[in-house]
């Protein structure tokens, strides 16, 4: 019975001798065996400098239309316009439109354009067609010549919305030579010209009938 005891007692002492053992090969191994160590992070970075930066004022270009009616007169410059030069515009228009060549286009109907209103203009360009279908460049030369003889203002008075012009001129018919006319005849012209903003005049329209 003894004997028994000591045997137990005994096995016991060898495995805990063992068991320390192994305890103590674990920490050493552990002390020995290299380790990767993750460095510590601190809430407040080290030798990090703060620099302030100045930050310079931008400029930008910004739009400088505006939109909306506004309440203050508006004036216009007003052109100064005489009779004279009313009655010269109507005598002008009359003669340019009135001369020209198939050669050239009858190139005096595109003359006039700048000195009329947009429905004038638009006129003369199918008078100008017209022409140039009735003597196409491709045919015999045809050649016209207004020469005017006097001008008047026959309704209205500078400073009123329309005026009409009088104007009386010759109109020559030639085949090439504007020195040999085959036919001429006397015209008279009724020029109407409307008040613009800027108080000046153009010519709406140019009415001519053959006199006889």
């Amino acid at each position: 019975m003894q004997l028994l005891t000591r045997r137990r007692i005994a096995l016991f002492l060898i495995i805990l001798g063992l068991l320390f053992l192994i305890i103590g090969a674990y920490f050493l191994i552990k002390q020995l065996w290299p380790q990767t160590r993750t460095p510590a992070v601190s809430d407040q970075p080290r030798d990090v400098q703060i620099v302030e930066r100045q930050v310079e004022p931008q400029t930008y270009a910004l739009q400088t239309t505006l939109q909306g009616t506004s309440t203050a007169p508006q004036v216009l410059e007003q052109r100064s316009f005489s009779e004279q030069d009313v009655l010269l515009k109507a005598e002008a228009v009359v003669s340019r439109m009135g001369s020209g060549t198939s050669q050239d286009g009858f190139l005096g109907y595109l003359d006039v354009l700048i000195d009329g209103t947009p429905a004038f203009r638009s006129d003369i360009e199918n008078q100008r067609k017209q022409m140039m279908e009735q003597y196409p460049a491709s045919g015999p030369l045809f050649g016209i010549t207004t020469i005017t003889a006097s001008k008047a203002l026959s309704q209205g008075k500078i400073g009123d919305d329309k005026l009409t012009v009088k104007v009386l001129s010759v109109r020559y018919e030639d085949a090439g030579d504007r020195t040999k006319p085959i036919v001429s005849y006397n015209q008279e012209s009724l020029v109407t010209l409307l008040k613009q903003t800027d108080g000046s005049y153009l010519v709406s329209q140019v009415m001519t009938k053959k006199m006889d």
